[in-house]
C-alpha cells in the first residue's frame, strides 16, 4: 500500500476517534462506532451497477457534454 494511502487512512482514523471523542463529552457517555443495520439494503451486486452508472457513465458523459459546451459560452464578466 503506498505511503499515501496510509497516510490518509491515518488521519481518518484520527479524525473519527476525536470526534467520538468530542461525542461523548457532550453525550456524558461513552460514543463510538457500531454495527451497522443493513435492512432494506440492496444486494451488492445492485449497488456496484449504480456506482459504475454513476461514477463512470454518468461522469464521462457530463465531462463530455462540458466540453462539447466551453466554447459555446463566454463569461459575460470577461
Amino acid at each position: 500500500m503506498p505511503s499515501s494511502i496510509r497516510a490518509e487512512r491515518g488521519d481518518k482514523s484520527r479524525g473519527a476517534r476525536a470526534a467520538y471523542t468530542l461525542a461523548s463529552a457532550y453525550a456524558g457517555a461513552a460514543l463510538g462506532p457500531g454495527p451497522l443495520d443493513m435492512t432494506g439494503v440492496a444486494p451488492a451486486a445492485a449497488i456496484v451497477a449504480a456506482l459504475v452508472e454513476e461514477a463512470c457513465v454518468g461522469e464521462t458523459l457530463s465531462a463530455a457534454q462540458a466540453r462539447a459546451l466551453a466554447g459555446l459560452v463566454r463569461d459575460p464578466g470577461a
